[in-house]
């Protein structure tokens, strides 16, 4: 479970505030306990004046996974945005309306943002100046979620029990429709992390088959 923000005095924030589900937090730092290298992903949700709302997590292939350093194909943004777009009318549409920025764990390392990770938040905020990125650390003691956005300044964190993410069965849809708009180079297993559970959906390297499996945490 994510800890709470530290009390006192808090540093000087700017921009939109970040929250997220207890239980979405819960099941996104159960997920990056399993793997020993770092693993990034994209984060979707909603915005609204002066907040963002995370929902879920979505995980492509990793093309680098150690235990400093992952990336993925940047392509893999635009099959999210495709995806978003093809459940608006569902009703998933209300929970994951847009994209909303980057998520990546520090096992073992805190949370906190590298040289490398301000550059890539640099990069998604010259292209979108309200993307936020989050850093996880499943293991650290305390503080094991922080969020930032645009110039690398930290964002206040609200973590509650009364937010709203995607279940199960939103999940598993969401991943359906996310195997359709993987490019063939895209092929590997795909995870999205809801509030409980993870869905994974192995897409063909040739086509956009897939094989799904649920689990929850």
């Amino acid at each position: 479970m994510p800890r709470s923000p530290r009390r006192g005095k808090m540093p000087d924030h700017a921009g939109d505030d970040i929250a997220l589900d207890r239980e979405w937090g819960a099941t996104l730092l159960a997920y990056f306990a399993r793997f020993p290298a770092e693993r990034g992903g994209v984060l979707v949700g909603k915005r609204s004046a002066g907040r963002v709302e995370i929902t879920a997590a979505v995980f492509p292939p990793q093309q680098i996974a150690t235990p400093v350093r992952c990336s993925f194909d940047t392509a893999v943004v635009e099959g999210v945005n495709d995806t978003l777009k093809a459940v608006e009318e569902t009703r998933i549409g209300p929970y994951a309306p847009t994209v909303l920025g980057w998520v990546h764990s520090h096992p073992h390392m805190g949370v906190f943002l590298s040289a490398q990770d301000e550059r890539t938040l640099t990069t998604w905020t010259d292209l979108d100046a309200d993307a936020v990125a989050l850093v996880a650390d499943p293991f650290a003691p305390e503080h094991q979620i922080a969020g930032w956005g645009r110039a690398c300044v930290p964002r206040r964190l609200w973590v509650g029990d009364d937010r709203e993410a995607l279940m199960l069965n939103q999940g598993a849809k969401l991943a359906d429709v996310l195997s359709g708009f993987a490019r063939p180079g895209q092929g590997g297993l795909w995870d999205v992390v809801g509030c409980g559970a993870v869905v994974s959906v192995r897409v063909s390297r040739r086509r956009a088959a897939h094989h799904r499996t649920e689990e929850n945490r």
